[in-house]
C-alpha cells in the first residue's frame, strides 16, 4: 500500500476528563479501552472505543499538548516502518507544519506517531502501531479501567 491504510483514532480536547468519560460511556454508549496517565499518576487522556473505532478524550498535559486552534486530531495508521517514513519524508517535503517522530513506550499500543497540521489547519497524525489494528484490544494489551 502506497499511504494510510485505515483511520487509527480521533482524538477530542476535553477540559474534564471525569465528565467527558461518564458522558461518552454512560450516556453514548461507547466501550472504555485504557486510561493513560501523567509521570504523577494523574490521567492525562482516555481511549474510547465507538464499535472498532478508537476515540481519544484527550486533556492538554505533560504528553498531549493541547490544540492550538482548539480542533480535534485526526490520526491514520500505517503497517510498516519504511511506509511510516516514506510519508513523512513526503509530508515534510510539502510544505505543512510539522512535529518531530514521537517513539512510544514500549507500554503503548503505539510504536511511533507523527504530527503535523496541515494546510487548513486540521491536526493529523499518522501512527504505526504495535500490533495490527485487529489485535489492537486483544489479550495482548491488558486494557484495565483504573480504580
Amino acid at each position: 500500500m502506497f499511504g494510510a491504510e485505515t483511520l487509527d483514532h480521533v482524538a477530542f480536547p476535553v477540559r474534564d476528563l471525569p465528565r467527558a468519560e461518564k458522558f461518552y460511556l454512560e450516556v453514548v454508549g461507547l466501550t472504555f479501552l485504557t486510561q493513560r496517565k501523567n509521570a504523577d499518576g494523574s490521567p492525562r487522556h482516555t481511549y474510547v472505543k465507538a464499535g472498532d473505532n478508537i476515540i481519544g478524550l484527550n486533556l492538554p498535559g505533560i504528553q498531549t499538548e493541547a490544540s492550538p486552534s482548539g480542533a480535534p486530531r485526526y490520526a491514520v495508521s500505517v503497517g510498516s516502518k519504511a511506509n511510516f517514513h516514506a510519508i513523512i519524508e513526503r509530508i515534510k517535503q510539502s510544505g505543512v507544519v510539522c512535529g518531530e517522530i514521537c517513539e512510544h513506550s514500549k507500554d503503548s499500543p503505539l510504536l511511533r506517531a507523527f504530527r503535523f497540521t496541515d494546510f487548513d489547519k486540521n491536526h493529523m497524525e499518522i501512527c504505526m502501531n504495535r500490533n495490527s489494528l485487529g489485535r489492537f484490544a486483544s489479550a495482548t494489551w491488558s486494557w484495565k479501567r483504573p480504580t
